[in-house]
């Protein structure tokens, strides 16, 4: 018969020693479907090579390496020794170089993997699945559990090879070549379990004898119908029990130097008992102890805790629901849900399809920056600064004094909420006419009057007035008052005066002559008691023009 034999490598896979003489017979691989793989024997003493034994060192067995983790003493007759070993796939649970406090990343599956083994003696092998994925993993994780959660969440199965150190995701680790196990021949036991404890599982477990390294079928060339490994698919044939199925090795236990009998679990799902325990132990809640950051604390109630500290969500009976996360110098509540229902958060963001009642206030270091709420006349939008001072005020009118519509006010850091009608700290009103359907906008000065104002006087014609709290002016597209007095304008001069086609006698002078006898006088500064001062010339020609309207034209009745 064969034999395969584990040999002792040091980190520069030079061979220390070829471990024949351990007690073959304690020799055992046990390997689970995306799980346990282990490798573990006895030896004498004084066979064991212990100078050999350092923890730098590994083994190679059946193609695959394992570190030694623990090492058992015992003397009765002899010293013996018991090891167990651990597949190099463990080395990514080890250290904190090998932990991830939170995990995400988007990729196709071949990305992620590369990015997990990133910086590790490990490398991406095959990866059956090409479609990009996100991976998120709000909780403490290790290197080598995150790749069994990447494969879970891609449905596929961890396998394998160059001596362990390069990584595959496959849709299914295994092959069918037609393997029976069958009772009488091959199949020396098997034990059929139900556990219906979360759910209903059906699974086989059996002892089988290996054929492959008798003489007989080595003689025969029968080897190769002989070979099964862990994920193959085989048949159980049991007459007595009326057994005859086909399902998955997902569990295989088997001696490496002998490999003539072996211990499987059979099932049509990948969920075995060791799988089924962990689920029951991290779904069930205990006090004081933590699964995945979830806890029950006598001082909080129920606790989901972020591993880096950096938030967490508590549930209780006496306060409510609340949610923290990182303020940098702590932990700051920043959603919180009272025994009476009422909600306070940081940011509320409901979607298209929501609705939303009430008020809200966004309030920034205890001061308010805005509020959103409805009043008896709609809805009303209310802005303030980082001191919490008024700066805008927009919403709807009721229509029962001179405004209708959307107003819009805008202040200069009022420090409280008044009526616009007497907050001194208004400075622009914009809103629509009641009586004229037109928009009006009011500009107003520091004390609160109003200074400047565009509107409409008749719904169609525009208005600019213009103050300065005593006095006031005011245009239209065709007339206008200064401080009051009307302005002349062209037309009304014309009503006012005689056209440019009257004739009139000569007793007065023209435009022309009048400028003539202006540039003949003495200059203001000039002093000459024969020419006439600027005044006297205003005076006379004031009393020639009045004379000359009395005159020659009649007042309109």
């Amino acid at each position: 018969m064969k034999s395969l034999y584990p040999k002792l490598y040091n980190n520069s896979g030079q061979v220390l020693a070829v471990l024949d003489n351990i007690i073959k017979e304690t020799a055992s691989i046990k390997r689970v479907v995306n799980g346990e793989f282990t490798f573990n024997f006895s030896a004498y003493e004084k066979e064991l090579k212990s100078e050999y034994f350092d923890p730098a060192n590994a083994l190679v067995v059946d193609s695959q390496t394992f570190d030694i983790k623990y090492i058992e003493q015992e003397h009765e007759t002899d010293v013996q020794y018991a090891i167990q070993c651990e597949h190099v796939n463990y080395r990514m649970e080890d250290g904190e170089e090998n932990l991830f406090p939170l995990y995400t990343y988007t990729g196709t599956p071949t990305q992620i993997l590369s990015n997990i083994l990133a910086g590790t003696e490990f490398s991406v092998g095959t990866v059956e699945f090409t479609d990009a994925i996100t991976i998120t993993v709000n909780a403490e994780i290790t290197r080598k559990s995150l790749i069994y959660e990447l494969a879970n969440m891609l449905g596929g199965e961890v396998d394998y090879t160059n001596l362990g150190f390069t990584i595959n995701i496959l849709a299914s680790i295994g092959k069918n070549n037609g393997f029976q196990a069958r009772f009488g021949k091959n199949l020396k036991g098997i034990r059929k379990i139900i556990d219906n404890r979360g759910g209903l599982k059906t699974y086989y477990s059996v002892d089988i004898i290996m054929l492959k390294n008798s003489n007989e079928y080595i003689e025969k060339e029968l080897r190769d119908l002989e070979i099964i490994d862990v994920g193959d698919t085989i048949q159980l044939i049991d007459p007595v029990i009326g057994l005859d199925l086909q399902n998955r090795i997902l569990s295989r236990e088997y001696n490496p130097i002998f490999e003539v009998n072996t211990k499987l679990e059979i099932a049509n799902n990948i969920e075995l008992i060791s799988t089924k325990i962990k689920q029951i132990e991290t779904s069930t809640v205990h006090k004081n102890k933590i699964y995945n950051g979830v806890h029950i604390s006598a001082d909080e109630g129920f606790v989901a805790e972020r591993s880096d500290g950096k938030a967490k969500s508590v549930m209780n009976s006496t306060e409510g629901i609340s949610i923290y996360s990182d303020a940098g110098d702590g932990l700051e509540r920043n959603f919180f849900v009272d025994l009476d229902g009422r909600i306070k958060a940081k940011s509320i963001d409901i979607d298209e399809s929501g609705t939303f009642g009430g008020k809200v206030k966004v309030i920034d270091s205890e001061k308010m920056v805005m509020e959103v709420f409805k009043d008896v006349n709609g809805g009303r939008i209310k802005i303030y600064d980082k001191d919490g001072k008024l700066n805008v005020a927009i919403g709807s009118e009721a229509g029962t004094a001179d405004n209708i519509g959307g107003t819009i006010i805008l202040f200069n850091d009022s420090p409280y909420d008044a009526s616009p009608q007497s907050d001194p700290y208004q400075r622009v009103e914009l809103g629509i006419s009641k009586d004229y359907n037109s928009g009006e906008i009011n500009l107003r000065k520091g004390n609160g009057a109003w200074i400047v104002t565009l509107g409409s006087d008749d719904g169609n014609r525009g208005f600019i007035a213009v103050s300065n709290g005593d006095d006031w002016s005011r245009i239209t597209p065709t007339s206008g008052q200064i401080n009051g007095l009307e302005i002349a304008t062209q037309t009304w001069a014309s009503g006012q005066f005689a056209s440019k086609n009257h004739d009139h006698d000569g007793d007065y002078i023209t435009a022309s002559e009048f400028l003539t006898a202006m540039a003949n006088y003495a200059l203001k500064n000039h002093s000459h008691s024969e020419y006439a001062t600027a005044s006297d010339v205003l005076t006379a020609v004031n009393n020639a023009m009045a004379n000359h309207i009395a005159e020659y034209h009649t007042p309109e009745p």
